[in-house]
């Protein structure tokens, strides 16, 4: 995991001879007396202090706002492109399946247009989210299905124990595209055994 580290700097002003040196404190992060900064493991906001060494009232401080990235597997690892051309769905569900057998997690969908293949699975799901796995959609991402003549399909099938989606991507059918004559019964996520 990459930690984010900043440096913040304090200029302390005087008269006369005076004392520039200044103490650092973060509420829930670190910070060295160089002003390097390392933040919490969790998102939230901290607050950095910058306190004059010469005298201890007069201090400085900075609210920041900490946004740690979801960790997780991305789906490019297992070769999903996201170019809105290839038919990304084996990559997915590879993806799936290693972090289902290594005991769960999470899946990052990072952005970029996912070609999906609702016939993939069974003839009629694309994407299948199992026991214990996370599918996180990244702003920006879309699995979008690939064109199709099924009366019925899902683009994504959440099966199994605490398989989750979150995130804020996009799950887009094929309603425009539709090649069907006897109408259309797509599902963006089904949800099954």
């Amino acid at each position: 995991n990459t930690i984010a580290k900043n440096q913040f700097t304090a200029t302390v002003t005087g008269t006369g001879a005076y004392n520039s040196d200044v103490t650092w404190t973060a509420l829930r992060g670190t910070i060295t007396s160089a002003g390097f900064y390392t933040a919490p493991a969790t998102s939230g906001s901290d607050t950095v202090i910058a306190t004059s060494v010469a005298d201890t009232t007069k201090l400085s401080s900075a609210a920041i706002t900490v946004q740690v990235p979801l960790t997780g597997t991305s789906v490019k690892t297992y070769g999903a492109k996201g170019d809105g051309v290839t038919d990304d769905t084996a990559a997915i569900n590879a993806c799936i399946t290693a972090v289902s057998n290594a005991g769960g997690g999470t899946v990052v969908v990072p952005a970029g247009s996912y070609m999906i293949n609702p016939t993939a699975n069974a003839g009629w799901y694309g994407v299948q989210v199992k026991s214990n796995v996370t599918l996180s959609l990244d702003a920006g991402s879309v699995l979008q299905c690939i064109t199709n003549a099924l009366d019925s399909y899902a683009i994504v099938n959440l099966s199994g124990n605490n398989a989750v989606i979150t995130g804020s991507g996009t799950i887009s059918g094929d309603r425009t595209t539709h090649t069907g004559t006897t109408g259309e019964g797509g599902h963006g996520i089904y949800v099954g055994n």
